[in-house]
């Protein structure tokens, strides 16, 4: 039997030696040393199987739901994929972390007993993860470890429930809150791409109509239909009445994230660690929307990572399952369920058609928010700000300039001169040449010691962006020493792990 789990070791090993996952040492060292480990498991399992004279067994259960779930994950994927290339890149890691689960779980189960069952439910567990939560390369062996996380609290949390045992928390969002308050907590959140991930889920085309379409199979299969119509009512409550209060859009550009969206359809969904009945159904998905709306403003308010905000409130939820069902009525279900389902339809429709939900919500225009934030309204010079620079990543120039001055005359918002070297230099490469007329003058006053501060600091990007304007490509006139220095920073940026900086001394 320890065979399996050894051969998924070897699988994981091998994956090292793939050119793309070996042209980065520390994730080939991250895939070779949890093979490792998992070998180290299997010696320790068989002494220990030999100590106590034990035969393990292997089950394999096959659960349809499983199934649905991974073909679920696979268009989901394929869809990100066609529009982020991050996604293609990623697909060597979400096989190495299948490898793992399936060998982990395996040993864990048979270090506690002598059966084992296994079927495909590793697949959408390690799907549901990496849909929120992927480490940077450098750091790649705490992705194991989250899924190690995740295995031992299915395995080892449990309670009494329907007159048997079974798991509180969701495999995917426990390990999920875990690590994301760590991140947050040690303000380690570079360590991952947690923001890259919310932000171009967004940018699949038709997002939220492929999130619906796919919803749908997981809630006429799963019966959770009310639990995302309540989070999604919710969410759409909630943005009305912010809007009417502050005169603004909460989440900037969009009623609803696509990245929310999605986890309002497959995050909170799972049927095994919400409530049974239709009310408490509907009680957990009303509690989502409130929790998730309240942790964005919150975060928003602290500087935290906002795009924690549907992550840090599942397990909690979890554990308020069986009260939620005290509330009363029928079993979720049956027939009720697919009028649910008629009914969330005709309410998507809805949100859709009025453009609250997809990319033609009113928070895209610029000419409102710079109105906004004449205005002093709430949050509104920040969200500009925040939709300047998204424009100015999809190729309106002019927008960067836009940007830069307004970061570097800090009187609608707070002043931030290495912000605006940035996208003075991003604009002026482009060709834009009023930006360029700019440079001399930002470095003159004050923006080059602001840089240089930051980059003693030990700051990369400042290092980065300070050489950048020095090089003689983008300042006026040609000055040899300002070449000289501008290297040297641009080099110390290397230093400091900027991938950008060095592509930047290879050409």
């Amino acid at each position: 039997m320890l065979l399996l789990p050894l051969g998924l070791a070897a699988g994981l090993s091998t994956l090292s030696f793939l050119p793309s996952v070996a042209a980065s040492p520390p994730l080939a060292a991250s895939f070779l040393g949890m093979a490792g480990l998992l070998a180290a498991g299997v010696l320790g399992v068989a002494a220990r199987g030999r100590d106590r004279a034990r035969t393990l067994r292997l089950r394999f259960v096959p659960v349809t739901a499983h199934w649905v779930q991974t073909g679920v994950h696979v268009a989901l994927y394929t869809a990100w994929g066609l529009s982020w290339d991050g996604v293609a890149d990623h697909v060597p890691h979400i096989l190495a972390q299948i490898l793992f689960y399936y060998a982990f779980d395996l040993l864990l189960a048979w270090w506690r007993g002598d059966e084992a069952r296994t079927g495909f439910g590793p697949i959408p567990i390690v799907g549901s993860v990496n849909l929120f939560l992927w480490f940077h390369d450098d750091f790649f062996w705490l992705q194991f470890l989250l899924l190690a996380v995740g295995a031992l609290a299915k395995e080892l949390v449990h309670w009494q429930r329907d007159g048997r045992r079974t798991h509180i928390f969701n495999p995917s969002s426990f390990p999920l809150f875990l690590f994301c308050a760590v991140l947050w907590a040690t303000n380690s959140d570079h360590m991952t791409w947690a923001q890259q991930i919310a932000v171009t889920q967004g940018l699949i085309p038709h997002a939220w109509l492929i999130l619906f379409a796919l919803g749908l199979a997981v809630q006429a299969l799963f019966s959770t239909t009310l639990v995302t119509v309540g989070a999604v009512a919710t969410l759409y409550a909630l943005n009305l009445a912010y809007t009417q209060v502050t005169g603004v859009y909460c989440w900037v550009d969009v009623g609803i994230p696509a990245a929310i969206f999605l986890g309002c359809n497959f995050l909170v969904t799972d049927p095994s660690t919400s409530p049974r009945t239709a009310r408490g159904r509907a009680a957990f998905g009303v509690l989502y929307g409130l929790a998730v709306f309240g942790l964005y403003l919150w975060l928003r308010e602290v500087g935290g990572p906002a795009y924690y905000d549907k992550l840090l409130c599942v397990p909690f939820l979890n554990l308020l399952a069986q009260r939620l069902d005290r509330l009363g009525g029928s079993p979720a279900g049956g027939r009720a369920n697919l009028g649910w389902v008629a009914a969330g339809a005709a309410g998507f429709a809805i949100l859709y058609g009025s453009n609250f939900l997809g990319p033609n919500h009113a928070g895209k225009s610029l000419d409102f928010w710079e109105r906004a934030c004449e205005e002093d309204r709430w949050y509104a010079c920040s969200s500009w700000s925040e939709s300047l620079d998204f424009a100015c990543h999809e190729g309106e120039w002019q927008r960067c300039e836009e940007h830069a001055v307004l970061t570097e005359e800090g009187v609608r918002l707070e002043r931030d001169l290495p912000e605006a070297g940035y996208h003075y230099a991003l604009a002026c490469q482009e060709g834009l040449a009023t930006a360029c007329d700019r440079i001399s003058g930002f470095l003159a006053e004050g923006g080059a010691d602001a840089l240089a501060a930051e980059c003693d600091a030990d700051d990369g990007f400042s290092c980065l962006v300070l050489g950048t304007l020095w090089s003689g490509d983008l300042a006026a006139p040609p000055d040899p020493d300002r070449s000289a220095r501008a290297t040297a920073r641009i080099e110390r940026a290397c230093e400091l792990d900027v991938p950008e900086a060095c592509d930047f001394l290879g050409r």
